[in-house]
């Protein structure tokens, strides 16, 4: 038989001891979190050789999917320009498994970025950043002077509607 005071005297259960134990994990967050940017890490790989990159390489080094590596190989394509380009490539693999010894082609891509990527893609970057504030900035602008509006047909509506009942008062 155990009484109230039995459980919640426990170690795990009291205030201090769960504070305690979030403080340690946040300081283990801390010193494992001081990564760069994933964008950055990306512009770090293709740089050491910009001539030939391939997404498995941003798979096996950087944990994402195929998809996601391609995605991004292809939105610094973009942001690059002309100069970049991509292909696609036929690696041979032996299928030796088999005594017919039959040769299966794999289609992948291959990007190939020009010697300054690093600086076209970060002003494309910086581009991009301009607009979507300017955009955002309109945007709250326009918002504003639409409640304005509302706000002044609310009151003149106000004002002419006062105007008549001192009209009809004074006849």
């Amino acid at each position: 038989m155990t009484n109230d005071n039995d459980i919640n005297s426990g170690p795990l259960l009291t205030e201090e001891s769960s504070q305690l134990s979030l403080n340690q994990e946040n300081d283990d967050d801390d010193d494992t979190f001081d990564e760069k940017p994933l964008d950055e890490r990306i512009l770090d790989l293709v740089e050491k050789n910009p001539s030939k990159v391939y997404p498995t390489r941003l798979v096996t080094e950087l944990g994402l999917s195929h998809e996601d590596a391609s995605a991004e190989l292809c939105g610094l394509l973009a942001a690059v320009g002309s100069d970049a380009s991509f292909k696609f490539e036929c690696l041979g693999d032996d299928d030796s498994s088999n005594n017919t010894q039959r040769r299966a082609e794999i289609m992948v891509m291959c990007f190939s970025f020009p010697k300054d990527f690093r600086k076209k893609a970060k002003r494309s970057r910086a581009k991009l950043t301009f607009w979507n504030t300017f955009w955002n900035i309109a945007t709250f602008a326009s918002k504003l002077l639409k409640i304005l509006t509302a706000f002044g047909l609310i009151i003149s509506l106000l004002i002419v509607t006062i105007a008549a009942m001192i009209g009809l008062v004074a006849v």
